[in-house]
């Protein structure tokens, strides 16, 4: 008898839970359709999801759904009617076909406006712990490097790992018809940038100058060496040389070419046009052999120079040989340190 009252009193107090339960997800429902009329849509669509929360219902979550496309949450929205569409599918009574083909429609139209972000993590990127976060949503791993529907609006993408350092961006998406890709980088370590942050210290430390002893003699500098005469840049120049006077004589026999053409020639501004380019190909020949005499010349100068003392270089020598060209003319310049 004792336990048959105690079977009695628990089963009362499950339907006195339930009657409660649906009572306060009828008054979110009625308090979300009073808030959407007044357009409060953030208020109604928090009431919906309350809820349906409590009391699942297609109902409930069609208008949630609803509520959400008004509010500019598209991607939310999507998911919503999807839900409910598939919730829907197999059912025959006419009512419920009627929902889901009205859940259908809604996703349908609104999948072509959705927005989509992709937060990309290479596989050399993933280290032990990784975790990945949305805004206040952890993002799963099977949801890593997808491009999936997401809300327009500002969020902030944060990446962090044990013994790493938090890495973090923000980034904008905009309500509909936006695509953004972000790649999350691999995570420094903090053990790295404890070390770096102590190195400084440590290497005033290291470096308090020695004290010299009182009877230590000063250091005599060296003389200058005298410069050794340098083959090497001769050698190239007299190469450059070569190279400048063989394009001088191409260049001159290219122009005569064209001038024995141009006296072949009946028509007069033909003949005008190939007189030019033949002058052309004259002046680059000048140019080039003006260029490799400039050569010779600076080889031998450098050779003489490196005889006489002279300091230690603060930099090394170097030689730049520059072509250049105009619509008249074509020739070299020369720059550096020596």
């Amino acid at each position: 008898m004792r336990n048959a009252w105690l079977l009695c009193l628990a089963v009362m107090a499950t339907r006195a839970f339930a009657d409660s339960t649906h009572e306060q997800a009828d008054a979110l429902f009625l308090r979300g359709k009073s808030l959407m009329s007044q357009q409060k849509l953030a208020e109604a669509c928090a009431a919906f999801e309350g809820s349906n929360r409590l009391e699942p219902n297609i109902s409930t979550l069609l208008n949630h759904a609803n509520c959400r496309e008004k509010n500019g949450q598209f991607a939310t929205a999507w998911w919503l009617f999807t839900e409910a569409k598939w919730q829907t599918y197999a059912q025959l009574d006419a009512r419920t076909k009627q929902l889901n083909k009205v859940a259908t429609e809604h996703a349908t139209k609104l999948e072509a406006r959705l927005s989509k972000l992709s937060i990309e993590v290479p596989p050399i990127h993933r280290i032990d712990g990784l975790e990945i976060v949305r805004g206040k949503e952890r993002i799963k791993i099977n949801a890593w490097s997808r491009l999936l529907p997401i809300d327009g609006g500002t969020y902030k993408i944060t990446a962090h790992a044990p013994g790493h350092l938090e890495w973090s961006m923000t980034v904008t998406i905009k309500s509909e018809h936006d695509t953004l890709t972000i790649i999350v980088p691999r995570l420094d370590s903090a053990r790295a940038e404890n070390a770096m942050e102590e190195g400084p210290g440590l290497a005033m430390q290291n470096s308090k100058p020695t004290p010299h002893p009182a009877s230590s003699q000063p250091v005599t500098p060296l003389p200058y060496a005298a410069a050794k005469r340098s083959l090497a840049i001769s050698i190239t120049m007299n190469g450059a040389a070569l190279v400048l006077g063989g394009a001088a004589f191409a260049f001159s026999r290219w122009g005569d070419s064209i001038y024995a053409d141009a006296e072949r020639e009946p028509n007069d501004a033909k003949q005008e046009a190939l007189w030019q380019s033949a002058n052309r190909r004259r002046h680059a020949a000048l140019g080039f052999a003006a260029g490799a005499a400039g050569c010779v010349v600076a080889a031998f100068y450098l050779y003489l120079r490196g005889g006489r003392e002279v300091a230690p270089p603060v930099a090394g020598r170097s030689l730049r040989i520059t072509p250049t060209a105009t619509a008249s003319s074509m020739g070299i310049g020369m720059s550096g340190a020596w």
